[in-house]
């Protein structure tokens, strides 16, 4: 069964690719095609993003496309996973202005608990909530790590950053203690 869907995606992904080949192409590094073709407009362009704070980066699709869209400009990724951070820090290879940061966000520094889960985009300082694992069977079976967290404020002093900035915040729950820990 997996074999069989495993194929089927690689057919619908080579036609879409034919008929959209642009997309097809970025998302070969990593891009989030759908993302980048709701962002590819007139005025989203003319903000000219200088410097890109992804914070929550995972594997760091969102800082591929923001490469795609900005590729001048200056991209930190924070992602505390160490398993998702070694994809991220591999994409930052080809990434020239990426750099990726293993570290949680938040309203403290010191070494905090963390959420695990098995399907890693879930994953957070916050606990998945029964509503969740039973709407979302994917997200069911976690386990607790550990990982350092900062806060914004005193990690951004040795940032270069300059504007326009573009912030962008996915933490599963957990955006009013980021937001805390960088006024």
């Amino acid at each position: 069964m997996r074999k069989t869907l495993s194929i089927l995606c690689t057919a619908l992904f080579a036609l879409w690719s034919i008929e959209n080949p642009r997309l097809g192409a970025l998302r070969t590094h990593g891009v989030l095609p759908e993302l980048y073709e709701k962002l590819d407009v007139p005025w989203f362009r003319a903000l000219d993003i200088a410097t890109v704070i992804d914070i929550g980066a995972y594997v760091g699709r969102f800082a591929a496309t923001m490469h795609a869209m900005f590729p001048n400009a200056r991209i930190y990724a924070f992602e505390p996973l160490a398993d998702c951070f070694a994809k991220l820090r591999e994409r930052s290879r080809w990434i020239p202005r990426l750099t990726p940061l293993n570290v949680a966000l938040g309203d403290r520094a010191g070494v905090t608990s963390f959420e695990r889960n098995d399907f890693a985009p879930s994953s957070s300082v916050r606990r998945t909530s029964e509503l969740q694992r039973t709407a979302f069977r994917i997200t069911r079976r976690s386990r607790t790590v550990m990982v350092r967290m900062e806060r914004l404020d005193d990690v951004a002093g040795g940032l270069v950053i300059e504007g326009p900035l573009l912030v962008k915040l996915d933490v599963q729950g957990y955006e009013d203690a980021v937001l805390r820990g960088g006024a």
